[in-house]
């Protein structure tokens, strides 16, 4: 019976922060009877030894939530938000088919997410819509990877990048759409971008740091500073 039950739950513990049970044990955060409380959840996984958590609905993770090393999977970004309030842990979180904004604290991976207002920001995006604005960590010594992303705003609205004044790396990978980039001010920075359409605009706050730019789009730059630049985008 212990075993069916198990598998009942599907590797994860499940959250539904409306309708969700306050109970707790036995069946109860299993995809039939989520629980309510991120707290419960939490508790539950750790008992059971299980680090997905199922998300039904909007979730906001606390101030004092740590939810490090735990994969946060919605129903999809238009079903699912989350909220990530300034001091909750996330320390190599997951992040899968949901829309997240808030303050990142900690390494994170998001698949198939939309990316709201986020800041801290680090360290990989795979197959995104980044609405933004995206605030980078000014301390995090990482490279920051957006592969396969997009910029989920309109053609004419870029996404913003916020560069934060920090010497973080950030490799753009076959992006899709506009990009402002700003606050560039560290020389240790280096910013790679790889567009297959779209165009990349340097904001006048960019005064260091070195870019590569390259693919297919356009390219504009307000910066009145040197640094250093590889362009070589077409169309």
């Amino acid at each position: 019976i212990a075993a069916i039950n198990r598998m009942s739950f599907d590797g994860g513990v499940s959250i539904d922060p409306v309708n969700g049970y306050t109970q707790t044990g036995g069946l109860f955060g299993n995809r039939e009877f989520p629980l309510k409380y991120l707290s419960d959840v939490l508790t539950t996984a750790e008992d059971m030894g299980l680090s997905k958590i199922y998300i039904k609905g909007n979730l906001v993770v606390g101030a004092t939530d740590v939810i490090d090393g735990y994969s946060l999977i919605g129903e999809n970004i238009n079903f699912t938000d989350i909220t990530l309030t300034a001091g909750c842990s996330t320390e190599q979180t997951f992040f899968s088919k949901a829309t997240v904004h808030g303050v990142q604290n900690g390494e994170c991976t998001y698949e198939e997410c939309a990316i709201g207002n986020l800041s801290n920001v680090h360290c990989r995006f795979l197959n995104c819509s980044l609405i933004g604005p995206i605030t980078m960590s000014e301390t995090a010594p990482d490279t920051n990877y957006f592969i396969d992303c997009y910029n989920g705003n309109s053609s004419v609205v870029p996404l913003v990048l916020d560069h934060n004044h920090s010497s973080i790396h950030i490799k753009f990978i076959g992006f899709e759409g506009g990009v402002e980039i700003r606050n560039v001010t560290n020389p240790s920075a280096e910013i790679i971008v790889n567009i297959s359409a779209g165009y990349i605009h340097l904001a006048s706050s960019v005064t260091q740091g070195e870019f590569s730019l390259r693919g297919i789009g356009k390219y504009e730059n307000d910066t009145t500073s040197q640094v250093g630049l590889s362009i070589d985008i077409s169309g």
